[in-house]
């Protein structure tokens, strides 16, 4: 939404929230994503390599109540 940023889909012609008018961002597009995706597979996914050798890699599951996910990220960074 150009008023208040609430993110819809296709289905939204005018923004639930507000009444505000829906657009497309430019740059979102099939282009955009794939080029987003090929530098993540060039440039961000080798590191999860180089940090998990480096014995400094912690995996959180993030599909949980976002309390216990929040409780175990203050536990990794020890908070």
């Amino acid at each position: 939404c150009k008023d208040c940023g609430f993110i819809g889909s296709e289905a939204n012609a005018q923004c639930p929230k507000c009444g505000g008018e829906m657009y497309q961002r430019d740059d979102d597009n099939e282009a955009t994503v794939r080029n987003r995706l090929d530098v993540y597979e060039k440039s961000t996914s080798p590191l999860i390599d180089y940090y998990r050798g480096c014995d400094l890699l912690v995996s959180i599951d993030g599909d949980r109540d976002p309390n216990v996910v929040y409780a175990d990220v203050k536990k990794a960074l020890e908070l």
